[in-house]
């Protein structure tokens, strides 16, 4: 997923940023708190300090906005309140990814605006609602909230939130593999932000809209076109001086060139995005998605053991940002949110039968998300099982590819020998001796025993296994077994051995002796049909 942040939080980002490029006189901003009572104004003083930080004194800037909270409500300042709830929100989403302790925040905020009546306000903390169930991988209550911005930006005829709410409905498309409805949604959000009034965010807008066109134009292989629309995308975001826009600009660039197979250039527009990441924005959203850029870029290079580092990298932060714990968190703050409002109404009505008819909906309610946390746990698991066992695959993949290699080209060197040998005899003792050595360096324990321990954890208990069945079988025919468990050919298997294909058949045949299988059963059949024990392990030479 590509993540996206509202309009809300751009505009504040790119006023921030502009504020920044001028720093203020924060220690005369704290003499004023200092001679202000406890009011409005040291609210507005505490929220001006707040916003004044730098993006490197998050902390501060979350103190002084929670300082100023605290105050608006012991005052009951709403305007104080929001404001201040806006800044918190986002260093919950972006400083440490937290979307539960996000979504509180703008649950709050957005109560105090349906208090006030102000639709625009609700439809904004809408989209981020929908935008924070998104992150988290749960579409189908992302596109609930953004369908209600869409219709209070429809109604109000808000240009920039139509533009925004459009793009992330062609998100919620695209996660779901609709890529034509996706498309639809994009086009439907650059020509609103074509639309806008000539202000700071239009190009902002346009970026965004851009970019995502062009995303959809990767996934068809359309790569001109993807091209054209992604550097309009980069020049928008430049022209804009927003970093965040930027970054996911050259994001983008990085998975085109990719698509492309032009590693080197994807590297760099990865590095381009990452660099601004760490001098402008540290968001944790974006970090994760410049982790997945390096990873592929340098598995496509042949990096492995850097495009190892960088999918761990991925992986640890992708499955923080998107653990359960966040998603059950979320639907009891949501569940606490739609309570809250029928309590109220319940209330106001001052009716026995409708408050008890709200109570047994409750419970209802309860149980059903109750159901739904737990179909959620189980889910999660299961996805966070499979990415682990994806990662093993890989690396065992890594290490059969790194036999298959050396074996190769000990048969080329073994080509070029022979040659020799044919027209200079007198070498022959010397090259000899040479081959020998070269065998002897083509398949190290070293190189055994990385592989055994990358297809235990893929395959464990294997060879305990087949060591209780047949406690004579040799390490060699063990060998043999693992090769045709993960399904390699002849060639393959004396690839990785550095033998004949003819010495794998004779290998393979003395497997079948050694297994005691009737003519009628292949070894393939009966090593996947292989029940495996997970009691203990054995060492394999």
């Amino acid at each position: 997923m590509k993540p996206f942040l509202s309009f809300h939080l751009i505009l504040f980002i790119s006023l921030s940023e502009s504020v920044f490029a001028q720093p203020r006189n924060i220690d005369s901003l704290r003499l004023l708190l200092q001679a202000t009572g406890q009011d409005s104004n040291r609210v507005n003083l505490l929220i001006s300090i707040s916003t004044s930080q730098s993006f490197s004194d998050r902390e501060d800037m979350f103190s002084s906005a929670n300082e100023a909270l605290a105050l608006a409500k012991k005052i009951n300042f709403d305007n104080g309140q929001v404001r201040a709830l806006s800044i918190i929100s986002f260093y919950y989403e972006h400083s440490l990814g937290n979307m539960a302790m996000t979504l509180n925040a703008l649950l709050e905020a957005k109560k105090i605006y349906e208090k006030q009546g102000n639709e625009g306000k609700v439809a904004s903390m809408n989209n981020r609602i929908g935008r924070a169930y998104f992150e988290q991988g749960d579409t189908n209550e992302a596109q609930t909230f953004f369908a209600q911005s869409y219709a209070i930006w429809r109604k109000l005829e808000y240009k920039p939130g139509l533009s925004l709410v459009c793009e992330n409905l062609g998100d919620v498309a695209k996660a779901n593999q609709n890529w034509s409805l996706a498309l639809e949604h994009y086009q439907r959000s650059l020509l609103y932000a074509k639309e806008m009034d000539d202000i700071p965010t239009r190009p902002i807008r346009m970026s965004g809209a851009l970019r995502a066109i062009g995303s959809v134009y990767i996934h068809r292989q359309e790569y001109s076109l993807a091209l054209k629309y992604e550097q309009d995308a980069l020049e928008m975001a430049l022209k804009s001086g927003n970093s965040i826009m930027q970054i996911r600009a050259y994001n983008t660039m990085s998975e085109l060139y990719l698509s492309q197979n032009q590693p080197k250039l994807a590297l760099q527009m990865a590095d381009n995005g990452y660099k601004l990441l760490l001098t402008k924005v540290e968001s944790k959203i974006d970090i994760v998605q410049s982790y997945k850029r390096f990873y592929n870029a340098y598995e496509a290079l042949g990096d492995y053991k850097r495009a190892f580092n960088f999918q761990q990298l991925y992986s640890t932060l992708s499955d923080s940002l998107t653990n359960a714990a966040n998603l059950v968190a979320m639907e009891r703050l949501k569940s606490k949110y739609e309570l809250e409002k029928k309590d109220n109404k319940i209330i106001q009505l001052t009716q026995q039968q409708v408050l008890a008819a709200s109570k047994r909906n409750t419970l209802i309610i309860a149980f059903v998300g109750v159901m739904s946390i737990i179909l959620l746990l189980f889910n999660r698991h299961r996805i966070i099982i499979g990415k682990r066992l994806a990662l093993k695959k890989q690396l065992l993949d890594v290490y059969i590819l790194t036999l298959k290699e050396k074996s190769d080209a000990f048969e080329k060197i073994q080509i070029e020998l022979d040659a020799i040998k044919l027209s200079q005899p007198e070498v022959d003792v010397h090259l000899f001796k040479l081959n020998e050595i070269l065998k002897a360096n083509i398949l190290t324990d070293d190189d055994w025993q990385n592989f055994k321990r990358a297809f235990e954890d893929i395959y464990p208990g294997f060879f305990v296994k087949l060591r209780d069945l047949y406690p004579s079988i040799t390490t060699a025919e063990l060998r043999i077994a693992s090769l045709i468990k993960l399904n390699l050919s002849s060639k393959e298997m004396g690839a990785m051995l550095a033998i004949s294909s003819d010495s794998v058949k004779t290998a393979r045949y003395r497997l079948k002796r050694r297994l005691n299988l009737p003519e009628n059963e292949s070894i393939e059949e009966f090593i996947n049909k292989l029940s495996i024990s997970k009691s203990r392990t054995v060492e394999i030479e």
